[in-house]
């Protein structure tokens, strides 16, 4: 007599995945009697061959290595059927404890987990040191295989195992080595840092990633991967780990959030930013109603999970010469609630969306550029220097006259320049009917304010302005001017300026004094002021100041000599000497063309011109400001 005896197969190791050559390795595989189920999936040993669907083989011993192909649609757990039963129990797996730290799983009621998280299995005899976890994984390559490890620990009691998700693993289902049962995890990928930007090549690290199952997007627009390639729009690599590289290319029209999207979830939630506050502290933003600042400025993001020492904040950057990608920095302070943040803007940020790394949501925050100095003047070569210049997307005004950047080059209009930091330098020609103010426009507004400068109150001591209507001043004498945003130690004036040799330039003043509301100023006019618009050097506003000339002396007014006028206001290429009833016209701004204009103890101080026939006293000096009083020898 006797009993029977059921053989019962059991799992120890599993190379390889969906869709491929698989080989199971473990203990009572029976040739011609065995099925192995993938899930929902199964396949039927067909007999004593090698090819008729399964090949139970002896290995290092008896029957312990069988190859099988598993479909397509097969998952875990990978269960040996024979005569003698199944590799695993229905009780293996009970639950899974895991939601992912950061992202958003694509089901919200199954367990979900980042790379590196640990995750829980609930169960029934775990035994430490024996017990091991099989995940469904992924190559760079796109080759799916299943992978396996050691828990972290095994509760003694052995109804419960702690792991870590490794970062070659995939979403599906998560078991033990020879389990008969398994539950869903969604392995959320995570973006860790962006190297590139719109329309250009660009590696995104992080974890999580899954080559032909990922897909990026960029605000409104999305890249989908094609398959397991290099050349099909996605291309995830193993660089200094599993899956932790994808390299793509952005759309032109791609935005803040980069956001990957694998079957696990997506990369960012749509709590991640919910508010943006800041206002620009100069200038004005192109969008009243959307966030700004200036670079420089400090701004505040709201929203959900924000970690000290871990969040960090990504914006649209352009460098100087042109090359648009996305910058990261870290905040300045996080809410200990881990609701807000502050951040300060860097010099490299442009207009755009505004959000965290690994976010799903941003808020649009427009970089307002501000005027800090400017070298040159109408007509001339001019070096502008401020902060939020954007090459290729900048324009400057001159008054009624405008030159509009081109593109990315050095000779397209406007040359945006990293100087001392980044977008810095903006160099530029100035029409020859450009005045102030020199404004400079960008996609997220302009410098300056239309009613930063509202009226110039000054009437000029000695002599006649050209328009009585209008403000005027003699060279020293202090002008009030009224506006608003005022800065004692901030703000400067800027006039225009002519040099004794002609060259025309933008001349700035610190006030004398301003106002504690930031409504008025007065400033003392100096002496290489010409007449002409005056404005605040970051000023959106221009209002006419003519300078008036004086005269102190005059050397002769007799026909045939030399005559030196001293005085103030004297502005080459644009003075007439009246001697009496005869007038001088200077021609241009040469020493030889009627009347030379000089620098002797101060700028523009002295007019030399030679008396002409019928030339008498009195001798006045007209300029575009007006008309100097009148003096004889």
């Amino acid at each position: 007599s006797g009993e029977v005896l059921q053989i019962v197969p059991r799992v120890l190791s599993i190379t390889g995945g969906k869709g491929r050559f698989t080989d199971i390795r473990g203990t009572g595989f029976i040739e011609g009697f065995s099925t192995v189920t993938f899930g929902p999936e199964q396949v039927v040993d067909g007999g004593p061959f090698t090819t008729d669907g399964i090949d139970v083989r002896d290995w290092d011993t008896s029957n312990d290595r069988l190859d099988v192909t598993v479909p397509l649609a097969g998952t875990l757990p990978y269960e040996v059927v024979t005569e003698g039963g199944s590799s695993g129990r229905a009780t293996d797996v009970e639950g899974l404890d895991s939601d992912s730290g950061t992202g958003t799983p694509k089901i919200a009621e199954d367990a979900s987990a980042n790379v590196s998280q640990s995750v829980t299995i609930t169960g029934q005899d775990y035994v430490d040191g024996v017990t091991k976890v099989t995940l469904e994984a992924m190559t760079g390559g796109g080759t799916p295989f299943i992978t396996t490890l050691d828990p972290d620990s095994v509760d003694p009691g052995g109804a419960s195992l702690t792991f870590t998700v490794p970062p070659e693993a995939r979403t599906g289902i998560a078991t033990i080595m020879s389990g008969g049962s398994g539950k869903v995890l969604q392995i959320v990928p995570r973006v860790l840092s962006i190297t590139g930007g719109k329309g250009r090549f660009t590696d995104i690290r992080g974890t999580g990633f899954t080559e032909g199952f990922s897909t990026v997007t960029f605000g409104p627009s999305e890249v989908v991967d094609g398959g397991p390639f290099t050349t099909d729009g996605i291309d995830v690599r193993d660089w200094d780990t599993s899956n932790d590289r994808l390299d793509v290319t952005v759309p032109l029209a791609g935005t803040l959030p980069y956001e990957v999207v694998t079957e696990g979830g997506s990369s960012g939630r749509a709590t991640d930013v919910e508010g943006l506050d800041s206002d620009s502290g100069t200038g004005t933003p192109k969008i009243a109603e959307d966030a700004s600042a200036n670079v420089g400025q400090s701004v505040t993001i709201t929203g959900q999970g924000y970690v000290d020492g871990v969040t960090k904040v990504t914006l649209e950057a352009m460098t100087g010469g042109g090359t648009p990608y996305i910058t990261t920095i870290d905040p300045d302070s996080v809410d200990p609630g881990g609701a807000s943040l502050i951040f300060t803007v860097p010099p490299e940020a442009r207009t755009g969306i505004a959000t965290i790394m690994s976010g799903g949501s941003g808020e649009v925050l427009q970089i307002v550029p501000r005027v800090l100095s400017i070298t040159g003047g109408k007509g001339r070569f001019t070096d502008i220097r401020g902060t939020g210049f954007i090459e290729g997307f900048s324009t400057v005004t001159f008054g009624p006259e405008q030159v509009v950047d081109g593109g990315p080059f050095t000779t397209d209009g406007i040359d945006v320049r990293d100087w001392d930091t980044s977008n810095d330098r903006l160099d530029v020609t100035v029409p020859l009917a450009g005045t102030l103010p020199y404004r400079v426009v960008t996609e997220g507004g302009s410098s300056g304010l239309l009613t930063d400068l509202t009226v110039v109150t000054g009437t000029a001591t000695l002599g006649t302005p050209a328009d009585a209507g209008k403000a005027s001043a003699n060279v020293n004498q202090i002008v009030n001017l009224t506006g608003q945003g005022f800065v004692e130690n901030e703000t400067k004036v800027a006039l225009e300026a002519m040099t004794g040799g002609g060259i025309p330039f933008i001349i700035t003043v610190d006030p004398i004094s301003v106002d504690p509301g930031g409504t008025s100023l007065t400033f003392a006019v100096p002496t290489a002021a010409r007449a002409g618009p005056i404005s605040l050097l970051d000023g959106g506003a221009g209002i006419t100041l003519q300078i008036v000339p004086t005269i102190s002396s005059v050397s002769s007014a007799t026909p045939g000599q030399f005559s030196d006028t001293r005085g103030t206001g004297f502005i080459e290429g644009f003075i007439t000497v009246r001697f009496g009833a005869i007038d001088v016209v200077d021609g241009g701004p040469f020493t030889t063309d009627g009347v030379d204009v000089r620098d002797w103890t101060t700028e523009n101080d002295r007019a030399d011109a030679t008396v002409p026939t019928g030339g008498a006293a009195p001798v006045v000096i007209i300029t575009e400001g007006g008309t100097s009083n009148a003096v004889s020898p």
